[in-house]
């Protein structure tokens, strides 16, 4: 069944909604079986005259201390419906004022996306699951890869990826340093301070050969050289600041 709620202006199926009466002799208690004469009801559309409703409300026979009120497309037509209720007869049952306020659409006519929150599912080739659908106002389901969508995004892998691949979409994603891989590019002095740190780390804790007039630093695996430097036949000292010429 479709929702009803909130209340469309000028809609074209109207608006029904339901009320209780409260009865004079007992205001305790709602009245059962009221008796609804025309007149009973009116409604003034964004503070305009009332006029009687066009369809006289009815009690709803499996719940007698239930009325009906059914509003035409017409009776819609505003931003603030008033609904006025008084017993004509003023013997029966209390006034009821009740005041809706109209919206352009309901919540049936929201689209959401399948999947929805910050998380973007990516493939190990950096891709968003075709079931994730692209960000904007429309919930288009059309899959896109994770630096398509840009900015602040979480990214959860569905399958181990490589460090490079990671890499990229920490870049693409959040602009942020990577970490470093064996056999990475020399320190320059453009490389950012993750970078710096990680070589420095290297060479006061890893294997450090003098072999001729090459100074050699190796990776974490001991074999592996990361970084070396060449030393000048007339000097027995080397420079730190020459190491950057890769292994």
């Amino acid at each position: 069944m479709a929702s009803q709620y909130p209340a469309v202006k000028n809609h074209a199926s109207g608006y029904t909604f339901y009320i209780s009466l409260v009865s004079q002799a007992s205001t305790k208690s709602m009245q059962g079986n009221p008796t609804l004469a025309a007149g009973d009801f009116k409604i003034a559309i964004d503070d305009g005259a009332p006029a009687n409703l066009a369809t006289l409300p009815v009690v709803d026979a499996d719940f007698t201390k239930r009325v009906k009120v059914v509003l035409s497309q017409a009776e819609t037509n505003g931003d603030n419906l008033t609904i006025i209720c008084a017993d004509a007869s003023g013997a029966e049952w209390c006034d009821l004022t009740i005041n809706i306020q109209t919206v352009p659409r309901r919540f049936d006519d929201l689209a959401f996306p399948a999947t929805s929150g910050r998380s973007m599912v990516v493939d190990a080739a950096g891709l968003v699951d075709a079931n994730v659908v692209k960000l904007g106002p429309t919930g288009s389901g059309t899959a896109q890869t994770a630096r398509d969508v840009g900015g602040n995004v979480d990214v959860v892998l569905s399958t181990r990826a490589t460090p490079a691949q990671v890499n990229a979409e920490v870049v693409d994603c959040l602009n942020v340093d990577t970490y470093a891989e064996p056999g990475q590019e020399a320190p320059a002095a453009t490389n950012t301070l993750v970078k710096k740190i990680g070589y420095l780390f290297k060479f006061l804790r890893n294997r450090i050969t003098t072999i001729a007039s090459t100074v050699k630093v190796y990776a974490d695996d001991g074999t592996t050289v990361d970084q070396k430097s060449t030393i000048s036949d007339d000097t027995t000292t080397f420079d730190r600041g020459e190491f950057g010429t890769g292994p």
